[in-house]
């Protein structure tokens, strides 16, 4: 400080002696903050999406997670002789191939590709090449969401959660038709908004893979599997002259020429090839596209050997059985002994029927029915096993355990894997849950829970709580069922959760600020400097357990605590030229705390104070 500014200070100083210092602290209190508007992050953004002038857009992937090399199948064998062209459009004067699709406004193409490629191959398997089953892309980005979605994904990845039978494969093998989760171009749809008797139109896959090509080694490898096997799905390149070549392209004849491109944004199918020596690198491959039948000739296209990156990214296959699939269902679902049971076939061919049934009922008892009725004198468990075989010879079984006399409904706790417990109840740190269920007869089934209200899910793993998203009160329902049907009476606990200290801020003296009987009238100053009363303002609020207290100290003494809002203290002190320290801490009702402190030279008398 300046010795000028030094010396009018003291002056002013000494005028004001016989002015008693009074200090009075308040605060403006923010309340909780309700009207701000979350943003969501845009996928598309127009990043993914080719504009053609008087044409409709076209999507590609924001992204492209090819698979892990662990998970790579071995290359197929390659043909020593390929025929100089094949097509499954055209192959013995049938079409294999279903209808180009539209993925509209989402970058969705990875789904498009893979169900592309497993209709096309059902009809060879089936050998009926207008069997045309349409499947739901839409069940792929709404049910098995972890192979990706309208920002991108991969085809292997969704016939990987299209057979997996754990969680991320919806807890079975197989895909639903189009009509029973039609497809709306939204990977935030729910999964419950299936049709409700999807289970039972579930077509099943028996394999699946993927192996990545280089070009121009692999192209006979390419032909070689896609005649021996079916379509494939591939990745390439798509740019903005590649989708305006399509829009003005609709010959069959017609290819789109050579390219060159190193990565890949765009998953098609490969149904066919073509050998051309009049053509740069000898030939081109015919593809199903997702842009509409308006697109190409009827939504496909030709494209030259390693154009945009064509034939260099990855190969993806799937194998489809053509067999019948067994199921059985039964009523009542909980059976006690000498309960009338009725068994109900719903096995399921795509083609043809089914004409014999073989029921063994666990207890050396058998019945060729196909909807059989069947009591059991005992309690306990029983396996049952259901054989059919269809009108062309084929052959499927499954087997169920059916529980007689279970009547207790299994149990389900709660504990907490870790948590820091704060006041008041409040957990102070992220926070993981989990829930437990047993049962001694049938054992569980599975246990559901509802977290806050959002609707029940099936619960496999621990339920964490991180950072700021898990902060605030919460309520968790849950329940379990047993394999007998049994229902759980819901239970439901209560916990809340604060990891943030509460805001505070000074407002008021400010720092180098000259304050005269609370009226500031100099700035920039290198020491703050009070002389006479002045009340103080702060900042303080906490959204989330709520501020509990506010404690003041002057030079280190309490001297005033204060639960209520605004938080006012008043402060005499007797000073002359002192230099003080005001120190505030706050508390929130999770007992976290925040600390400040405003440092200042004090004139006064205290003439006025306690």
């Amino acid at each position: 400080m300046k010795k000028d500014q030094v010396k009018k200070i003291l002056i002013i100083g000494v005028i004001l002696l016989l002015i008693g210092t009074t200090v009075s602290v308040t605060s403006n209190e923010i309340k909780n903050i309700d009207n701000i508007e979350s943003m969501n992050e845009c996928i598309t953004c127009d990043k993914n999406m080719f504009e053609d002038v008087g044409y409709p857009p076209c999507y590609v992937m924001d992204y492209l997670p090819l698979s892990p090399e662990d998970e790579l199948s071995p290359k197929p064998n390659t043909f020593s002789d390929c025929p100089s062209e094949f097509n499954w459009m055209t192959h013995n004067d049938r079409d294999w191939t279903t209808p180009a699709r539209n993925q509209g406004p989402c970058g969705s193409c990875w789904a498009f590709g893979a169900v592309s490629c497993l209709e096309c191959i059902i009809n060879i398997a089936w050998d009926t090449p207008d069997l045309d089953v349409d499947l739901s892309e839409q069940y792929i980005l709404s049910c098995l969401s972890a192979s990706g979605s309208c920002g991108g994904g991969n085809s292997y990845s969704a016939f990987k959660y299209i057979k997996n039978e754990e969680k991320y494969g919806n807890y079975c093998n197989g895909i639903i038709p189009e009509d029973c989760f039609p497809y709306e171009a939204d990977d935030s749809m729910s999964c419950s908004n299936k049709c409700p008797d999807w289970e039972s139109k579930l077509i099943l896959i028996l394999d699946y893979g993927c192996w990545n090509p280089t070009y121009p080694d692999d192209i006979d490898t390419i032909k070689s599997q896609l005649i021996n096997d079916g379509p494939v799905v591939t990745y390439f390149y798509a740019n903005g002259d590649f989708a305006h070549w399509g829009n003005t392209h609709h010959n069959p004849d017609d290819y789109y020429s050579y390219h060159p491109h190193d990565s890949a944004n765009h998953a098609v199918t490969i149904v066919g090839y073509k050998d051309d020596p009049s053509i740069g690198n000898g030939g081109y491959w015919i593809v199903k596209n997702s842009w509409g039948t308006d697109w190409g000739y009827n939504g496909f296209f030709n494209i030259e050997y390693g154009s945009l990156n064509i034939d260099n990214v990855q190969i993806t296959w799937v194998k489809y059985n053509a067999t019948p699939v067994a199921s059985f269902a039964f009523t009542p679902s909980n059976p006690g002994s000498n309960d009338i049971i009725q068994f109900t076939d719903t096995s399921r061919v795509l083609i043809g029927g089914i004409n014999s049934w073989r029921w063994d009922f666990g207890d050396k008892t058998i019945s060729t029915e196909k909807d059989p009725v069947k009591s059991y004198s005992s309690i306990g468990t029983y396996p049952v096993t259901l054989t059919i075989t269809d009108v062309s010879g084929n052959v499927d079984m499954v087997s169920r355990n059916i529980y007689i006399g279970d009547e207790v409904p299994p149990t389900t706790n709660h504990s907490l894997l870790y948590g820091t417990m704060g006041d008041n109840g409040w957990y102070t740190s992220s926070v993981g849950l989990r829930l437990k269920a047993s049962d001694s007869f049938s054992g569980v089934d599975y246990t559901m829970y509802n977290l806050d209200s959002q609707g029940y899910r099936i619960y496999n793993n621990p339920i964490f709580f991180f950072g700021k998203t898990g902060e605030g009160e919460h309520t968790l329902s849950y329940y379990s069922v047993d394999r007998s049907g049994n229902v759980e009476t819901e239970k439901s606990i209560n916990f809340k959760i604060d990891k943030s200290d509460p805001v505070l801020r000074i407002i008021k003296p400010e720092e180098g600020g000259l304050y005269i009987s609370n009226v500031k009238i100099a700035q920039e100053l290198s020491t703050t400097v009070i002389v006479g009363p002045l009340i103080s303002k702060f900042e303080i609020y906490d959204n989330v357990s709520g501020i509990n207290r506010a404690e003041f100290y002057l030079d280190d003494d309490l001297v005033c605590i204060d639960n209520q809002y605004p938080y006012t203290c008043t402060i005499s002190r007797k000073n002359f030229g002192t230099f003080s320290i005001l120190k505030i801490i706050v508390y929130d009702n999770a007992g976290r705390s925040r600390t400040e402190r405003a440092y200042f030279i004090l004139f006064g008398l205290g003439l006025f104070g306690a």
